[in-house]
């Protein structure tokens, strides 16, 4: 069964502007396909892992990760499952790799992962102050995460934000520059609008 891909009109252009030369995010790797496909029973299997890669943002595993604005990484190097997402993608977006569609669907895979995810997030920001699972994940770093998979993989910067709003991010990044990346940071170093003089002080 091939899988259904997004129907957003945001994703109707031309799948060329994706896979044309000059920096394409989406890399056609036919030995990947391969490999990936003896994997599993069906090919249908796939479709649950942009929402399974989602899932994991609650585990362990981040808590760990800091999130570096110079460089636009994580610490743990949890950001290269940004490649690995774009690369598994054309595995399980229900055409081979070499379809001139599969970058288009591709983007739709991801575009779904970003869905899921931006629900996680945002349900463990609105509860990470006062849920104990919550209150060392890296939520805001997680935040900064997702804004990086929509670029690296060109999805439409307002199918994220209307999943994601713009002032989430915004406000994570700011949380981010203070040295606060969990709810057990501000707790450490609440905010004080003496921030706000230094920021003016900088300016």
């Amino acid at each position: 069964a091939a899988f259904v891909a997004v129907r957003d009109p945001r994703f109707d252009a031309d799948a060329a502007a994706t896979t044309g030369a000059g920096g394409a995010p989406f890399e056609r790797d036919a030995t990947l396909f391969a490999e990936a496909r003896g994997l599993i029973d069906a090919p249908d299997e796939w479709r649950f892992l942009p929402y399974a890669l989602a899932a994991s943002l609650v585990a362990d595993a981040w808590k760990p990760a800091r999130w570096e604005p110079d460089f636009e990484a994580l610490t743990t190097g949890a950001h290269a499952t940004s490649a690995a997402l774009r690369a598994l993608a054309h595995c399980f977006c229900g055409l081979p790799p070499d379809h001139p569609r599969a970058a288009k669907q591709a983007k739709a895979v991801v575009a779904r992962f970003l869905e899921a995810a931006a629900a996680h997030v945002t349900w463990m920001r609105l509860h990470d102050a006062t849920t104990k699972d919550f209150a060392d994940l890296p939520v805001r770093a997680m935040c900064a995460y997702l804004e990086l998979v929509a670029r690296q993989a060109a999805v439409p910067r307002s199918f994220l934000e209307s999943h994601l709003p713009y002032a989430v991010i915004h406000a994570s990044l700011m949380d981010i520059a203070m040295g606060r990346q969990t709810a057990d940071d501000e707790k450490k170093t609440p905010f004080l609008t003496s921030a706000f003089d230094i920021v003016a002080s900088e300016a």
